[in-house]
């Protein structure tokens, strides 16, 4: 997780693949939503090389119009491994 130093208080932000783990969605299924605009970087947008897209909790803010809606496991807060997303 990175930290912006600026921020007060210290304002958690998330890389794609860790926004990845936190949410349980396949990295490639984050990035092919970035390509096709239905998410955007919440906090920062890269802009060339050296840096990255940064999230923050605002997801709501990145992602406006996506709805995501759990079934089974990762609804009751117990995945396994293997577990799916529906």
């Amino acid at each position: 997780m990175a930290t912006n130093e600026a921020e007060s208080p210290r304002q958690a932000t998330f890389t794609l693949p860790e926004l990845a783990e936190l949410t349980g969605i396949d990295s490639r299924t984050l990035h092919n939503w970035m390509r096709r605009d239905v998410l955007a970087p919440s906090y920062q947008h890269a802009s060339g090389s050296g840096t990255k897209n940064l999230f923050d909790r605002r997801l709501g803010e990145a992602a406006p119009d996506a709805k995501v809606i759990l079934f089974g496991s990762r609804a009751k807060g117990d995945p396994r491994p293997d577990s799916g997303l529906d």
